[in-house]
């Protein structure tokens, strides 16, 4: 008898994706309220979370991307720039939140322009396909696209 094993492929999984970074600081989705977020932000001082630059992006994302009135973009900014290696997160965060903001003398668009070119001159993280909008939305909303890039 003559029989032939057939090999078959096996299907390839596909890769997991990897958890939502909020997933490991649940305590997180609790904040509400900057005063929280200042809690939070104390807690992982203190407890040297701050230096993990995952739960340092979940705090800025949520001072900088919150709805008003809990968007605080000057602690952002703070946070950010106090940020030991912002990751390319925390620049996409900083950078969307800036592009959104309003024309005043504490916002302006053209702000996330001048963290983009910061971005570029960083010499560890490059930008990526979610970093590109926010930048045309600045520059669009500056009226200078033109002259900007």
């Amino acid at each position: 008898m003559n029989s032939t094993i057939s090999k078959t492929n096996p299907t390839p999984t596909p890769p997991c994706s990897p958890p939502h970074p909020s997933t490991f600081f649940p305590d997180l989705k609790q904040c509400k309220t900057m005063r929280d977020l200042n809690q939070f932000h104390a807690k992982f001082i203190k407890t040297a979370r701050i230096h993990d630059p995952i739960a340092a992006a979940e705090l800025l994302r949520f001072c900088a991307l919150s709805p008003p009135p809990h968007r605080d973009l000057r602690y952002a900014r703070h946070l950010f720039h106090h940020m030991d290696q912002p990751n390319c997160f925390s620049w996409n965060t900083i950078i969307r939140a800036l592009s959104e903001s309003n024309d005043n003398a504490d916002e302006d668009p053209i702000e996330a322009v001048i963290v983009f070119r910061q971005l570029v001159q960083c010499e560890f993280i490059e930008p990526n396909r979610f970093t590109f909008p926010s930048v045309l939305k600045a520059c669009a909303r500056t009226g200078r696209i033109r002259e900007e890039l």
